[in-house]
Order: C-alpha cells, then sequence, then structure tokens
C-alpha cells in the first residue's frame, strides 16, 4: 500500500497513467461511434448507406393531336395509289386503250393550189396559155388560164392526183378576136375515159361558176370544141378562159 502510494506522488507515472487513460476513453468512443454505424447500415440497408440524391424528373411532352383536316388527309394519302415508283419517277396511272385518230393520207394534197401554178398541159393538142388576169363581162379574173379550142380534136390533159375538185369562170376573155357569134362547148373525162358531168359552154359575156368532181380522178381531160352560135359549124375560138381556177382539196 505505501509502494502505491509512493507512485501516485511520482509525477512521471501520473503522466504515463493519464496518458493510457486518456487512450482506453477515445478507443472506447471509436468503438461506440463503430457500434451505432454497424446497427443504421443494418436497419436501414446498403442503399441507403450510399444513397444519392435524386435526378429531378422533367414534365412529358405534351401530344398534340391532329386536326380533323389533317386526319381526313392523312387517311386518303394512304388510301389513294402512289404516283412515285421505287426510282422516284412519277408513275402514269393505267388507263383503257386510247385512240389514236389516223392522219392525213401522204398521196394527198395539204393544200389548194391554182391551176396556172401546176405544171399543166404537157399533154394536149390546141394552144395553152397562163395568165395572171382575164377579163370576163368586165370583171377580172386573176391567176387564169387560157386554152385555144380549133373546130375539132382539141384536149389538154391536167394532172390532178389527190385533188377532189376543180373549180373556175368558164368564159372568153372579152379582147377574143373574131369571138363575137361563137362560141366553144367544154366537156370533161376521167383517166378511164368516162365523162363527168355534162357540157359546158364558154362564150362573151357573163362567164359561168364551174366545178368538176375529181374523186378518183388521177388525169383530167378536158376536149373543147369551137362553133359558131347559130349554124354550129366548126370554128376556131381562142382565148377559152378558165378564170380563177383552183384545184380543192377538202
Amino acid at each position: 500500500m505505501g509502494r502505491f502510494v509512493v507512485w501516485a506522488k511520482d509525477p512521471v507515472v501520473v503522466s504515463v497513467v493519464s496518458v493510457i487513460a486518456g487512450l482506453c476513453t477515445f478507443v472506447g468512443v471509436l468503438v461506440a461511434v463503430a457500434s451505432l454505424t454497424r446497427d443504421e447500415m443494418r436497419d436501414s440497408g446498403p442503399a441507403a448507406a450510399f444513397s444519392q440524391k435524386p435526378t429531378p424528373s422533367l414534365p412529358p411532352e405534351p401530344v398534340l393531336k391532329p386536326s380533323a383536316s389533317e386526319s381526313l388527309s392523312e387517311e386518303a394519302s394512304r388510301q389513294s395509289p402512289s404516283t412515285e415508283g421505287l426510282s422516284g419517277e412519277p408513275v402514269v396511272p393505267e388507263s383503257g386503250p386510247v385512240e389514236t385518230i389516223p392522219g392525213p393520207s401522204l398521196a394527198a394534197k395539204d393544200l389548194s393550189e391554182h391551176l396556172e401554178e401546176t405544171d399543166c398541159c404537157p399533154d394536149r393538142n390546141g394552144g395553152f396559155e397562163k395568165f395572171a388576169s382575164v377579163v370576163m363581162g368586165g370583171k377580172p379574173y386573176q391567176q387564169s388560164v387560157q386554152f385555144t379550142c380549133r373546130g375539132k380534136n382539141t384536149y389538154f390533159v391536167i394532172p390532178v392526183g389527190g385533188f377532189k375538185a376543180l373549180r373556175f369562170w368558164l368564159g372568153l376573155d372579152d379582147k377574143t378576136p373574131y369571138a363575137s357569134g361563137r362560141a366553144a362547148d367544154v366537156t370533161f373525162y376521167s383517166n378511164s375515159g368516162q365523162q363527168i358531168g355534162v357540157k359546158k359552154t364558154a362564150a362573151l359575156g357573163k362567164p359561168s361558176a364551174v366545178e368538176v368532181n375529181l374523186q378518183g380522178v388521177v388525169q383530167l381531160k378536158v376536149r373543147c370544141a369551137g362553133r359558131d352560135q347559130q349554124t354550129s359549124e366548126q370554128r376556131d375560138v381562142e382565148h377559152v378562159a378558165f378564170g380563177q381556177a383552183v384545184l380543192i382539196n377538202e
């Protein structure tokens, strides 16, 4: 007992004891803290010990509903067939057979022609001339032709293939010499020799309108015979005129 009192009074011993007591107290505190932490982790689970701050969630985006017109348009586009192929080129919708209109025949003339503009008449037996104008009954007729008709066997052959009609004014030029009292009878024939229409007569004064049907005719033969109007005796008649003679294709 006396030895213990001596140690208790020794300052070195007191210091050592104080340090040991402090270490024991510190260790006891650590043990208590560790025990409390372990109990808390066991009660709340490992997720609570290492929990992170929650990420705030974004509000949902609003859903836009199409209008009634847009819905109908979309429905129609789904139902209608596509007008584009796989290559992106437009696809022509199938249809029924296309009616084709035949074009004009290449053999037919495209336009009407004045007779004085044609190659008339290499095959003839009688005089033939082309005039810019002739005067019949005091009236001028442009783009005309004139024939000289003998008493008999006078003819002219006009190429008319592809035309439908020949129209002209028939008469005698007002300046025809020795024409008073004379006339010229004109008859038309097809290339097969068939007469076309009736005989026409050319005389001084007002001309007569004539139209010759050329359907199926390739060469038109014109026969002309001059005569005396009183006695019907054969006479030569000059300047038998086809005024404004036109070959028609219509």
